[in-house]
């Protein structure tokens, strides 16, 4: 039996690698090679962008920022599954951005045993800011493809995320997934 190795990178840059059989049909073969496009497509986008502000982050620290920006008063749990970081290490993340003043980690009034982070004025300035350079980006970015592309592609994501729902669903990690997104 002759086995393909697939590699696809991880959320977090890093490729992993998987065995699969030949017994498997060539449109499955097709399919997984596909999916090894997605993180490749973000890296093209996100490549040259540098956002200009006076703070010095990480990776980690602006995709957290940019987290709490679209979803801002979430757990700390939350924030740190949509990063991809485990809750030591976020925590560790969360007091750094908390020093430089871009965050406050606050008690919910929903659940008082739980805390929830909130951009400070500075955060959300600094936030504001590194968004519309970040959507300048896209935009240079995707304005190589013609209109009907970027309706082709648009079209996709969408079905991508609604097949998402439907796997986590069938699975049963649907609701498993979002109570962890929210914990």
């Amino acid at each position: 039996m002759q086995l393909y190795l697939i590699r696809i990178l991880s959320k977090g840059g890093y490729a992993k690698s998987f065995c699969i059989t030949k017994k498997m049909n060539e449109d499955n073969m097709s399919f997984v090679k596909r999916i090894e496009v997605l993180p490749l497509f973000i890296q093209a986008l996100m490549t040259d962008f540098n956002p200009i502000h006076d703070v010095k982050l990480k990776e980690s620290e602006y995709r957290t920022l940019m987290q709490i920006k679209m979803n801002e008063g979430e757990s700390m749990s939350f924030y740190s599954k949509r990063v991809g970081l485990e809750n030591g290490s976020y925590t560790y993340l969360a007091t750094k951005l908390e020093n430089q003043g871009l965050i406050k980690r606050i008690l919910s009034d929903e659940d008082k045993r739980k805390k929830i982070i909130i951009l400070t004025d500075t955060g959300r300035e600094l936030t504001n800011n590194i968004f519309k350079q970040l959507m300048s980006q896209m935009t240079t970015k995707l304005n190589v493809l013609s209109d009907t592309e970027k309706i082709k592609l648009e079209s996709a994501f969408i079905i991508i995320e609604e097949s998402l729902d439907r796997l986590q669903e069938k699975s049963g990690s649907k609701k498993e997934m979002d109570n962890n997104l929210k914990n």
